[in-house]
């Protein structure tokens, strides 16, 4: 019997290594009306601000040992500036962070792994074609005065299953997944899209990402250092995606697309040209723009003010995540700029 690592505490004042969210998504393009199956797929929604490991987004939980999530109304577990390095999420504030490799030689923990997993809006149907997709970027780590990237790994992958998993019930290690990466990739800046289709074989009704391949099919690259942590491989995962729809697939962001009532959000016009106008019923006190690829691309402070003018003229046309700090509290909401 296998017995999993033990996970250093977090608390206020240190966090050995974790870095790491609900809506029922419909998005239109321009063929038409998509769905994501995925309940909460881009990791947003909160059950509460997370502040230890193996708290998950709402709608999600754990499939095996303890994954992490981390949110930007967390003061412990920010985004983007997590307890392991600045790290934007792919979009938004929220994301998700899974060990999938830990090296047996070094460690003495064999076929480690940690699974995130949700269940489906709707069960897959036998037969019909399905469009997945998810986003991952290496992790960082910086513990006990060592500043070190650890072992980037492949196989990270998205597999269907006709029953659940938990912390202590995981799935077994049979060198398949229904979408994995084949690469190593090992870039901290940057979210890459691993995407792919296949023919539902069952009606399969959960969700889960992870390492489903053992330690001898799993290829790995160290970066070399002596610490414990240098030894494992771990990666973010936000904007997770099943549709039958392949151009829904292909376009969705992950983007919030619903106002939060209690702020009374008016942003105008949207899509925007020149100038765009944000009003609220409560002061702000801060204002950013996110692109899809997570990056920060305005970001100013206020003092006792209802009403915001931002030139968005210079910024590149696309969707954007318009991120309010007010009260305490954060808002979101999606907008359009076309210049």
């Amino acid at each position: 019997m296998t017995t999993k690592p033990q996970k250093q505490p977090i608390n206020h004042l240190s966090w050995s290594r974790k870095p790491l969210a609900f809506l029922l998504c419909l998005f239109v393009v321009g063929f038409g009306y998509g769905q994501n199956l995925v309940e909460n797929g881009n990791m947003e929604d909160t059950v509460f601000c997370p502040w230890a490991e193996n708290q998950l987004p709402l709608h999600w939980t754990s499939f095996g040992a303890t994954p992490d999530y981390l949110n930007g109304c967390s003061s412990e577990l920010n985004v983007p500036n997590t307890p392991t390095g600045f790290h934007q999420a792919h979009s938004g504030v929220g994301m998700t962070g899974v060990y999938n490799y830990v090296d047996t030689n070094n460690s003495g923990w064999p076929d480690y792994r940690e699974y995130i997993g949700t269940q489906l809006i709707t069960p897959l149907v036998i037969g019909e074609k399905y469009y997945i997709s998810f986003f991952l970027s290496f992790g960082q780590v910086l513990s006990a005065n060592l500043q070190s990237n650890k072992i980037g790994s492949d196989k990270l992958g998205m597999k269907f299953s006709t029953i659940p998993y938990s912390e202590t019930v995981i799935p077994t290690l049979n060198n398949f997944a229904h979408l994995f990466t084949d690469s190593i990739y090992t870039d901290t800046a940057q979210w890459v899209k691993i995407s792919g289709s296949f023919i539902a074989d069952s009606t399969y009704n959960y969700l889960m990402l992870g390492n489903f391949f053992d330690e001898a099919n799993t290829d790995t690259l160290y970066f070399g250092g002596t610490n414990y942590f240098t030894f494992s491989s771990y990666y973010f995962l936000d904007d997770i995606c099943v549709s039958t729809d392949s151009i829904f697939n292909d376009t969705w962001t992950g983007l919030i697309a619903h106002e939060q009532d209690k702020l009374h959000l008016n942003v105008y016009p949207n899509p925007a040209e020149e100038l765009m106008n944000i009003e609220a019923l409560t002061d702000i006190d801060e204002v950013y723009l996110i692109n899809t690829l997570g990056q920060i691309v305005y970001q100013m402070k206020y003092e006792n003010t209802k009403k915001i003018q931002v030139d968005v003229s210079h910024f590149p046309k696309g969707i954007y995540t318009l991120r309010l700090n007010a009260k305490n509290d954060f808002f979101t909401k999606k907008i359009f700029i076309n210049p």
